[in-house]
């Protein structure tokens, strides 16, 4: 038989190992606390607030001589109120000036569904959205949280740019040969704008907001879409968006098409970003 002094010395050795255990738990558990807390602050307040420019090489047959070096701004889901206002936008603004662009497009998610905004508000986008000037022109379409917005359409006129919802035009510059800008309501798309026979010989640039509607557009060349591509970017994008499940990744090449998703500037309204820094991107054109 064990002794009673034996049994007590045991007693406290257990007892000594149990806060010793209890001790490193406490510090692995604080540690993984702080870890997450960093990686919250990062992407609440730090990633956020940068912007970087992808610039890109595009080259396709179809794209005259003459159009070689044609520089294209590309903006997307600026959401205003999340973790855009004046004065980002202000900078914004001056880093798509800076880049001396051809033409500009917006793909749209203007607003946010869960901000409000107020008459100073909409002045203050329209007043800084004015100043965007490109060589040529500036071309937009909605998303469906646009759409929502009864402001969006008069900001948009108001701010001189050129509503692309289902409809294409044809841009001349420097050649008789054209470039076509389509564009693709969220809500309601209309893939038969993309079908006319007299401008099959054209490069065919066409603007969505959803990126899974390539599926859809048998008839484009290069496909510019929006969609924030995921709050947080771990492996792959963590809380994707409707319609951007199955592309999310920066760049897809096809048979005769490339798709390229901006990541937008702003965030929806966990007002998080993670590995997936705000741009702005820029595309510069080639005769292949």
């Amino acid at each position: 038989m064990r002794s009673d002094r034996y049994e007590i010395e045991e007693e406290q050795e257990n007892q000594e190992k149990t806060k010793k255990d209890f001790g490193k738990y406490k510090k692995i558990a604080i540690i993984i606390f702080l870890i997450f807390l960093a990686i919250f602050c990062y992407a609440r307040f730090i990633e956020p607030s940068f912007i970087v420019i992808k610039e890109y090489k595009v080259e396709h047959s179809l794209i005259n001589k003459d159009y070689d070096g044609f520089k294209i701004a590309h903006i997307s889901d600026i959401r205003y109120g999340t973790t855009i206002n004046k004065e980002k936008l202000d900078h914004i603004v001056k880093k798509v000036n800076d880049l001396n662009p051809d033409i500009i497009v917006f793909t749209g998610n203007l607003f946010d569904e869960d901000t409000i905004l107020n008459d100073d508000n909409y002045h203050d986008i329209i007043t800084t959205l004015s100043e965007l000037k490109p060589k040529l022109y500036k071309y937009a379409i909605s998303s469906e949280s646009d759409d929502e917005n009864d402001k969006y359409y008069d900001v948009i006129d108001k701010a001189d740019f050129i509503l692309l919802d289902n409809k294409t035009k044809l841009l001349f510059y420097k050649s008789n040969s054209p470039l076509v800008i389509a564009g693709l309501n969220s809500t309601n798309p209309d893939y038969s704008i993309l079908e006319n026979e007299e401008e099959k010989d054209f490069y065919k640039i066409v603007l969505t907001h959803e990126p899974d509607y390539i599926d859809n557009i048998s008839n484009g060349n290069l496909i510019l879409s929006g969609s924030i591509g995921g709050v947080l970017n771990i492996v792959n994008p963590l809380f994707k968006e409707e319609n951007a499940t199955k592309y999310y990744k920066e760049h897809y090449s096809f048979d005769d098409k490339e798709l390229f998703i901006s990541n937008g500037l702003g965030t929806n309204k966990y007002k998080l970003r993670f590995n997936n820094t705000p741009s702005i991107n820029l595309y510069r054109l080639y005769n292949k």
